[in-house]
């Protein structure tokens, strides 16, 4: 059976003969930015009138076992999990498809950071009625929290297994084998 890839109706007035199926056709805005995919991520060829698609590329398979490859998906286990709580379930769950020890670190500080910002609410809500020193104290308590936060995920980011100060060490101990 035999296809016919005419192309009228694309472009108003212009037929295009294919001998061979478009990967994809897209639209952008103007009828004249019809194109096709060549396979690279976001690059897009124009196509002219009765212009045959480029060849598609076979794409070169990724090498799981390379370490810049394993690096990255050390560090986007470690950065995730500090960008809120989904964040932090997101990043559980790909950790658990490939552990590693940078995710299995970091996921432990987020947690103990987790369970250190509940006991600190609870904290904020005996210190708000005590006036002006209570309040302060709440202020100062939400500064050291930002302060960590901002410390771990800067740890996350250079791929490293520092923990927190004062309370980072202590994650680690309370939750030694979580995570591996």
């Amino acid at each position: 059976m035999e296809v016919d890839w005419n192309l009228t109706g694309i472009h108003p007035g212009k037929t295009a003969f294919l001998q061979r199926p478009p990967s994809v056709l897209f639209w952008d805005c103007q009828p004249e930015a019809i194109g096709v995919l060549s396979g690279e991520p976001n690059e897009r060829i124009p196509m002219s009138d009765n212009q045959n698609p480029p060849a598609a590329q076979p794409a070169q398979p990724v090498n799981p076992a390379s370490s810049s490859a394993t690096g990255v998906e050390d560090k986007t286990v470690a950065i995730v999990a500090y960008l809120t709580l989904i964040g932090f379930i997101v990043a559980i769950i790909v950790h658990m498809n490939k552990k590693t020890k940078l995710g299995a670190f970091h996921l432990r500080q987020v947690l103990g950071y987790f369970l250190t910002t509940i006991a600190v609410a609870f904290c904020q809500i005996i210190l708000v009625f005590i006036p002006i020193l209570g309040w302060l104290c709440i202020l100062a308590l939400w500064a050291s929290m930002l302060v960590l936060w901002i410390l771990g995920l800067v740890a996350a980011i250079n791929g490293q297994m520092k923990p927190m100060p004062v309370v980072g060490p202590l994650y680690q101990k309370w939750f030694g084998t979580t995570f591996e």
